[in-house]
């Protein structure tokens, strides 16, 4: 059965590779799944600030260190936290372990920033879930901005880090 993001995906002639595995709940797990080292393998961390008024998906390549209180002054916030589960599923319908940017494709009241490193679209291999945490999706980064206009996305932040 083809999921939403899949339909999507392909009503925009985007392709990409599905890969089926057992369920994989944070991005060191996924890291074991053993793809090619052409792939970008990526991490989502959904964060709120203080008064529970604005949520962010940052995506992230794995590799890359970052802490709270950085990612906290990109989005011009004093602080953030993670935001807590029921916070994630009513806002992107997924649960913990399916953050992913394609969380879009559920983000029906726009209400999420979405953060994503320049890297990342700029790769022509990315991995992220379909929405479920046991499906791996690749396609080329470089599609992630049309995607995000695909899902009338207008919150969204590409940004670069020196390394």
């Amino acid at each position: 059965m083809i999921s939403e993001i899949e339909a999507l995906l392909m009503q925009h002639k985007i392709s990409y590779k599905k890969y089926h595995h057992h369920p994989v709940y944070t991005a060191d797990e996924a890291r074991l799944l053993g793809f090619d080292e052409t792939v970008l393998e990526i991490k989502n961390l959904f964060l709120r600030n203080k008064n529970k008024s604005e949520y962010y998906l940052f995506c992230l390549p794995f590799a890359q260190q970052s802490s709270i209180a950085e990612l906290a002054l990109i989005a011009h916030e004093k602080k953030l936290s993670f935001a807590c589960e029921d916070d994630l599923s009513s806002l992107l319908g997924v649960h913990s372990g399916a953050v992913s940017l394609l969380n879009i494709i559920n983000d029906e009241a726009k209400a999420v920033n979405y953060y994503i490193e320049q890297t990342i679209i700029e790769h022509a291999k990315v991995a992220f879930h379909p929405n479920r945490n046991d499906q791996t999706l690749i396609f080329d980064g470089k599609k992630i901005p049309k995607l995000l206009n695909y899902c009338s996305i207008t919150r969204y932040h590409f940004f670069s880090r020196p390394q």
